[in-house]
């Protein structure tokens, strides 16, 4: 750490050397929940977690059904019938 005056500060060795061993720390914990990728550090120094590309749209697509069935019900939408 660099010392200016009174406030202390980390080099960005530091910082990036912190960051990858939280990155390693993270990347152990989540190995044991298989509906997560493996996380990654973005230029910006955020860590990004993302969920499994299957169960999104999985979660979509029972959420694009589960407005479609409540549509129907409010009765906003009038049903067709098959003839």
């Amino acid at each position: 750490m660099k010392k200016n005056s009174n406030k202390t500060e980390q080099t960005p060795n530091k910082d990036v050397d912190g960051n990858m061993g939280l990155l390693q720390k993270i990347t152990e914990l989540i190995s044991s929940y298989p509906d997560y990728n493996s996380p990654y550090i973005r230029s910006d120094g955020d860590i990004i977690i993302t969920l499994d590309p299957n169960i999104k749209r999985k979660r979509k697509i029972t959420q694009n059904l589960t407005d479609a069935i409540k549509t129907m019900m409010d009765g906003k939408h009038p049903v067709r019938t098959g003839k």
